[in-house]
C-alpha cells in the first residue's frame, strides 16, 4: 500500500507540476489544477507518514489466535445495522485469553457480527467471550469473530467526553421514535445515520432508484443543518455570531453522529469557509475542498483507504468541476435551478462511478432524475424532523409536525419506489469497465474540449 500511494502521489506530481509551468499566470484555471494536484500529493504523503508513525504495532494477539477464547478491546464506532438483521462494529484489540488462564496483551482490529442490541457504542471496553477469526487469507490483517448478545460484556467506559456522546445520541434517538414509525426510520437514517429502524424493503427501493447517498451522512445534511441554524439566528444575532454558534452546534452533532468521514470534510469545508467570509478573504470551493482533504488526511489518516472518505471527495470534486462544465450546455433549455440540480447530479455520478462499479458491480443512473425530485423533499423532511426534536414539548405542534413529516415521508418513498423500477447498468467483467471507463474519457474530453481548445491557443 505504501508502494502505491508513493507511485500515486509521483504521477500525480508531475501532473500538477506540467499544470503550472506550462500555464502561467495567464490561465488561472488550469494553473489552479496543478496546484489541486500538488495538494493531492501533500495530502496523501502525509496520511503516510502519519499513519506509519502513529499506527499502533503490528497484529498481535499474544498467542495463537486459533487458542483465543476471549478477548477485551475498545469499541472504535457505532455499531452499524445490516439488511440480514445482523449489526457489526469494529473492536481495537487490547487483550486475549485462552480459557485456561493464561492471557496476552493484543493488539489489531477486530470485526463482530452479532444478533441484538447493545446498550454502548463507540469508546466502550468490553469483553467479547468468542473464538477469533483471520482474515488474511481475504487480503486483511486483522479479524473477526461471531458473538451471541450474550456473549458481550460491558467493561467501561474509554473516556467520559464519549459516554456523554453516546447518552446524547440515544436521547436524540428516542425523541426521533415518538415521530412513530415509519417516518421515525427515515429521520434515524437521514439525521444521525442509525438504520435500524428502517425497513429493508426501502433502503432497497432507495439502492435501486440510485438514492442510496440520500442515506448516508454527509455534506448535504451538514447543509440543511447549518442552513436553518443561520436562518433562524441570522436576524438576531447576525451573520457572525450565527456562524460562531452554528459552528458550535455542527461540531457536537458530527461527534454526535461518530464522526463520518463525509460529515468531518463538510465541517471542515464549513469552517475554512465561513472563516474566510468573517475576514473578508476570497475563498474558492475548489481550494477549500483539497485544504480540507490535506487536514483530514493528516488528522485522520486510516480514513483515507475508506470508500466512503473516498467518495466524498469525489463527488463534490465532479460537483464544483464537471457539473460546471454540463450546466454550460444545459443552461439554454432547462430552468436555472434544474440545469443545477442536474448537472450536479452528473458530475457527482460520472467521478463516483470510477469506484463504485468495481466495488458493487452496478450504477443506477437513473439516480440524476431521482435527485432533482427527492432533494427538496428530504431538505423539508430533515428541517421538520429537527423542529419536532426542539418543539416534542410544545403542545399541538408535535401532533402538526407529526402528521407532515408522515405526509412527505409517503411521498418520498412512493417517489424512490416508482424510480427503484428503472433497471441499473451492470458492469461485472473486466472489459465491460474497461469500454465504460473509456466512454468516461471520451465524455470528459468532449466536456472539456472548449476548454483545451482555448488553452492551445493561449499556448
Amino acid at each position: 500500500m505504501f508502494t502505491i500511494t508513493i507511485f500515486l502521489s509521483l504521477i500525480i506530481s508531475a501532473v500538477g507540476i506540467t499544470f503550472i509551468s506550462i500555464t502561467g499566470a495567464g490561465y488561472k484555471s488550469l494553473r489552479d489544477f496543478g496546484l489541486i494536484f500538488l495538494a493531492i500529493t501533500l495530502g496523501l504523503n502525509a496520511s503516510v507518514v502519519v499513519k506509519k508513525k502513529f499506527s499502533l504495532s503490528e497484529v498481535s494477539t499474544g498467542i495463537p489466535h486459533i487458542k483465543v477464547k476471549s478477548f477485551e478491546g475498545t469499541i472504535l464506532e457505532d455499531a452499524q445495522s445490516l439488511p440480514d438483521g445482523r449489526s457489526l462494529f469494529t473492536l481495537m484489540l487490547k487483550r486475549v485469553s485462552d480459557g485456561h488462564g493464561t492471557e496476552a496483551s493484543a493488539s489489531g482490529k477486530v470485526v463482530i457480527y452479532y444478533r441484538g442490541t447493545l446498550a454502548y457504542g463507540w469508546g466502550a471496553e468490553i469483553r467479547v467471550d468468542s473464538a477469533l477469526k483471520s482474515q488474511k487469507d481475504s487480503g486483511k490483517e486483522d479479524f473477526f469473530s461471531y458473538p451471541g448478545e450474550e456473549d458481550i460484556q460491558f467493561l467501561y467506559w474509554s473516556s467520559p467526553l464519549l459516554k456523554l456522546r453516546y447518552l446524547m445520541k440515544e436521547k436524540v434517538l428516542r425523541s426521533i421514535q415518538k415521530m412513530g414509525k415509519p417516518a421515525a426510520g427515515l429521520f434515524g437514517a437521514l439525521f444521525l445515520g442509525v438504520r435500524d429502524d428502517l425497513g429493508v424493503l426501502e433502503r432497497e427501493y432507495f439502492r435501486r432508484a440510485g438514492s442510496m447517498h440520500i442515506l448516508a451522512l454527509s455534506g448535504m445534511h451538514l447543509g440543511i443543518i447549518a442552513g436553518l441554524i443561520f436562518f433562524l439566528l441570522s436576524p438576531i444575532a447576525g451573520k457572525r455570531y450565527s456562524f460562531l454558534i452554528s459552528l458550535v452546534i455542527l461540531s457536537c452533532y458530527i461527534l454526535t453522529t461518530g464522526l463520518k468521514p463525509s460529515l468531518l470534510r463538510a465541517g471542515v469545508m464549513f469552517f475554512l469557509f465561513g472563516f474566510g467570509r468573517l475576514i473578508a478573504r476570497e475563498t474558492s470551493p475548489l481550494n477549500i475542498l483539497f485544504l480540507a482533504f490535506i487536514i483530514l488526511a493528516i488528522a485522520m489518516p486510516s480514513s483515507v483507504n475508506t470508500l466512503s472518505f473516498k467518495l466524498s471527495f469525489l463527488a463534490l470534486f465532479g460537483i464544483l468541476v464537471v457539473s460546471k462544465r454540463v450546466i454550460f450546455y444545459l443552461n439554454p433549455f432547462l430552468p436555472r435551478a434544474v440545469a443545477l440540480s442536474i448537472s450536479a447530479s452528473i458530475g457527482a455520478q460520472a467521478l463516483t462511478s470510477i469506484l463504485v462499479i468495481p466495488v458493487f458491480g452496478v450504477i443506477y443512473p437513473v439516480g440524476i432524475i431521482a435527485s432533482l425530485l427527492l432533494a427538496p423533499l428530504i431538505t423539508v423532511f430533515i428541517a421538520l424532523g429537527m423542529l419536532y426534536i426542539v418543539l416534542i414539548q410544545v403542545p399541538l405542534m408535535d401532533q402538526i409536525l407529526r402528521f407532515l413529516l408522515f405526509f412527505i415521508y409517503k411521498w418520498v418513498i412512493e417517489l424512490v419506489k416508482l424510480f427503484s423500477l428503472f433497471p441499473g447498468l451492470r458492469i461485472e467483467r473486466n472489459w465491460e469497465y474497461t469500454i465504460y471507463f473509456i466512454s468516461l474519457l471520451c465524455f470528459f474530453t468532449a466536456l472539456f474540449y472548449p476548454v483545451i481548445k482555448n488553452f492551445k491557443k493561449r499556448v
